[in-house]
This record gives structure tokens, C-alpha cells and sequence, in this order.
């Protein structure tokens, strides 16, 4: 699986609907086994998810992102990770070892049932990784 990590400097970018930069990683077997970064268009939400599917990318661990990209990311597919924050090495950390429903790892602000998939009468799920995939418990259309 390809995982995209939305990133800002060595953090979580606030808002993927800005975000410039990605890191990309191939896991296998709760591994990483490749990872690097990768730049996305700067101002067109459909040409930066475009630019994910064409890198291969499954899974996006993100900050805020609106509504409206929200549902184009999952019509074409993405699982989604919203409203994550923190160091970006940290994050990937807790998303292999499925922690990554740590409080510290929220949006400042945001608690489980208020940002985690509004709308959507869904909660955050209480484990998120690698090992959990498939299962329901990230944000994907079915």
C-alpha cells in the first residue's frame, strides 16, 4: 500500500486543500519499505488528487480539508485520515504501531466526534494503521 502523508516543513500541513508537499511511503507488512517526497500543484484541489492517484497513493493522512475536496478525495477512492497533527515522523510512527488516535495527534480544537468525520455519523476509530486496513475503521466510501 502507498500511504501520502499531506506535509509542511517536518509537521502535518494544517489544510490539504493548500498543500504543496507530500511524503509518499510504500508499506508492506507494516513496514516501510520506501518513502520519499513529492511536490503537488499548488492551487487546483482535482490536480493535486490526480497527482496522488497517479503516484499510486491509497491512504491520506491530512489536517483539516474541506468538504468539498473531503468527497472528491473519496469518490476516487482514497481512504482518508483527517484533522491529524503533529511531526510528521511521529505520525507515521503512531500510524505503523496503530496509535495514531492519540489525543496528541488531533487538530488543536478538534474532539472525536466534532471533526473526526462530521457529517457522516461516524466516530474516529480507535486504532489506526496499517494492520486495520479493510476493515472500516478509516473514512472510505463503499
Amino acid at each position: 500500500m502507498k500511504l501520502a502523508i499531506a506535509i509542511w516543513n517536518s509537521r502535518i500541513s494544517p489544510v490539504f486543500d493548500v498543500s504543496r508537499k507530500i511524503r509518499l511511503l510504500e508499506v508492506d507488512n507494516g513496514a516501510v519499505v520506501s518513502a520519499g517526497d513529492q511536490s503537488l500543484p499548488e492551487e487546483n484541489p482535482d490536480l493535486k488528487l490526480r497527482r496522488l492517484a497517479a503516484l499510486g497513493a491509497d491512504t491520506l493522512i491530512c489536517g483539516a480539508i474541506s468538504t468539498k475536496v473531503r468527497e472528491m478525495a473519496l469518490a476516487r477512492g482514497f481512504t482518508l485520515i483527517p484533522f491529524v497533527a503533529g511531526e510528521v515522523d511521529a505520525v507515521i510512527e503512531a500510524w505503523l504501531s496503530g496509535t495514531l488516535d492519540q489525543a496528541v495527534y488531533r487538530m488543536p480544537g478538534c474532539r472525536v466526534r466534532q471533526c473526526a468525520f462530521r457529517g457522516r455519523g461516524r466516530t474516529r476509530p480507535n486504532r489506526l494503521g496499517p494492520q486495520r486496513s479493510g476493515t472500516g475503521d478509516t473514512e472510505k466510501e463503499r
